[in-house]
């Protein structure tokens, strides 16, 4: 696998206390360094002002520090190169100069090593490179859709195609969004399925794999 720059898309008849802690699972899985982590969050505006309010509060909670010093008590460590620390800056600091927001985090951690604050960014638009490119990090980007054919437009438009999770109520209709998606798995209504299940084949699409 080359990587991935995966969707998670939350329709607007989603259960928005699940999506958002798909979304949290997804994005912040190993401080997002994860093949498959959530590194574009795409919601409906109907639930977006009520979804975003959720992950903000959540992330808000989330501890970070060094999980060895502190068994337990840790959601959230380093990165795993002072490099990627950089990477990850550079990628939001591009964001923000492009009128993205940061509502939790936003910088690196004011303790030293190579912790990045958990982070929630929004007003994410395609033409911002962490967008575009994997971020690799404890970041939730996420963007404003207005409808199915915008969310599965944005989710195809990367060189990346390795997963997908698609949250809503109508199991038919979220399969259908799923299907017009370029992915090597996709997920319904949870977040990593495919990854945690050992006997499902595994392997990604366009610039993030091929085969099984």
């Amino acid at each position: 696998e080359l990587g991935g720059k995966d969707a998670l898309i939350v329709l607007d008849d989603a259960n928005v206390e699940q999506a958002a802690h798909a979304a949290i699972n997804g994005a912040f899985i190993a401080a997002g360094q994860n093949c498959l982590a959530a590194e574009r969050v795409l919601v409906h505006d109907h639930v977006y002002d009520a979804f975003v309010g959720r992950v903000t509060e959540i992330a808000r909670q989330l501890r970070q520090g060094a999980p060895l010093e502190a068994p337990g008590q840790v959601d959230v460590g380093a990165l795993v190169t002072a490099q990627q620390l950089d990477i990850v800056d550079g990628l939001v600091q591009d964001a923000i100069s492009r009128g993205a927001r940061a509502l939790v985090g936003g910088r690196k951690g004011a303790s030293g090593g190579n912790f990045y604050e958990p982070t929630v960014l929004v007003d994410c638009t395609t033409d911002m490179r962490i967008m575009n490119e994997e971020t690799f990090g404890p970041i939730m980007v996420i963007s404003r859709v207005k409808n199915d054919e915008e969310a599965i437009r944005v989710a195809n438009s990367t060189d990346y195609a390795l997963s997908l999770t698609v949250m809503g109520a109508d199991g038919a209709r979220a399969k259908a969004v799923a299907d017009r998606i370029t992915s090597g798995s996709c997920s319904i209504n949870d977040f990593g399925f495919t990854y945690m299940v050992q006997d499902l084949p595994f392997g990604g699409e366009r610039g993030s794999g091929f085969g099984r």
